[in-house]
């Protein structure tokens, strides 16, 4: 993926509109290995970059700094621990505001390094009835769902809110803390869980109704259903 320079990456996400998006990639039964481009929304002085925050590594950009990966024998462990957080990524040279985010987890098969096919989407849908994520502790106090109920967590269309906007440098609490897959895998593959995560800047609170559907920011600066 060519990298954008960061003044391109402002005019990008301020032309676009008020949201800006960053995708990143984790890999929940395999590997944790790719990241996302970050992006810089510096529209009213409202500046947002986020990234998924998973231990302690921050992915925001397509490179892969990590030497080495794990990987799990799912045959003999079907809870895989994954610590999911956002975090606001501030800087010096590119301050950032108050950010409300959303998640979207999105369970994929890939086929293996060394395969004819390596890193493309294996063909085949992951059993919705055998994965199961373990939220955070009090999740449901901090954050708030749209779409489908957690119950079916592999349909696309269900996002989870962080209520409170996230201050510059800190991140949200843990949205899962562990996922679990009892189903097959196919041969030569391995299960991921993508992390795609948006933000817009607490700023910006006309954005999130024109935007998100299904929240709206209430008196006291927090997301909530509509």
């Amino acid at each position: 993926m060519k990298k954008l320079s960061k003044k391109a990456r402002i005019i990008t996400a301020a032309a676009g509109s008020a949201l800006v998006l960053i995708c990143v990639i984790g890999v929940t039964l395999a590997l944790l290995k790719t990241k996302s481009d970050q992006a810089v929304n510096d529209f009213q002085g409202a500046s947002v970059n986020i990234g998924v925050l998973e231990g302690n590594d921050v992915y925001e950009n397509g490179d892969n700094i990590n030497g080495e990966f794990t990987r799990i024998d799912t045959s003999k462990d079907k809870t895989v621990a994954k610590v999911v957080r956002i975090q606001n990524i501030d800087s010096k040279d590119f301050p950032t505001s108050d950010t409300f985010v959303r998640v979207r987890l999105v369970p994929i098969f890939r086929y293996d390094d060394g395969t004819s096919y390596e890193g493309q989407v294996y063909p085949q849908s992951v059993e919705p009835d055998k994965l199961k994520y373990t939220y955070g502790e009090g999740w449901a106090d901090k954050w708030i769902v749209t779409g489908t109920s957690v119950t079916s967590p592999t349909d696309f269309d269900t996002y989870y809110y962080y209520k409170s906007a996230i201050a510059p440098g800190t991140a949200t609490d843990p949205l899962i803390t562990a996922v679990t897959y009892t189903g097959d895998v196919p041969k030569d593959a391995h299960l991921e869980i993508q992390v795609l995560a948006e933000g817009i800047s607490s700023k910006q609170r006309d954005s999130v109704i024109s935007a998100w559907t299904g929240v709206r920011v209430d008196e006291e600066g927090l997301l909530i259903n509509e």
